[in-house]
């Protein structure tokens, strides 16, 4: 079987599947980078990894990793805790005003027994 020097030299991407030059950092075709790079030792990776292949880090985050990392940046915590009993508040006046009986209403003028008249 023969195969050309292009096909030993090519990166497919993850994404799409294009054939890239081994040298390449981004596809060509989708434009997605090919490599992670290891965040502890700085190793470029294959995209698909889950792992680094020199030191063993966790090259992709958990979706909680990745939702606290955006909420941190929106939001420090002390931030959202005030926003979140702020609401809480609300919710709590809201429902005690609703809870409250309405007033009878107010006779009319002279209607009323009580009244005194002049």
């Amino acid at each position: 079987m023969f195969t050309r020097e292009s096909e030993l030299s090519s990166l497919a991407c993850a994404k799409c599947g294009h054939a890239n030059d081994a040298a390449a950092r981004r596809c060509e075709s989708c434009h997605a980078h090919l490599h992670l790079v290891c965040r502890q030792c700085g190793v470029a990776n294959d995209r698909l990894a889950s792992r680094c292949g020199d030191c063993g880090a966790r090259l992709h985050r958990t979706f909680w990793r990745r939702l606290k990392s955006r909420l941190d940046r929106l939001f420090n915590p002390y931030e959202l805790l005030v926003i979140i009993a702020g609401l809480a508040a609300l919710i709590l006046i809201v429902i005690g005003m609703s809870r409250q009986k309405p007033a009878p209403p107010a006779p009319a003028g002279g209607d009323s027994p009580n009244a005194v008249g002049f």
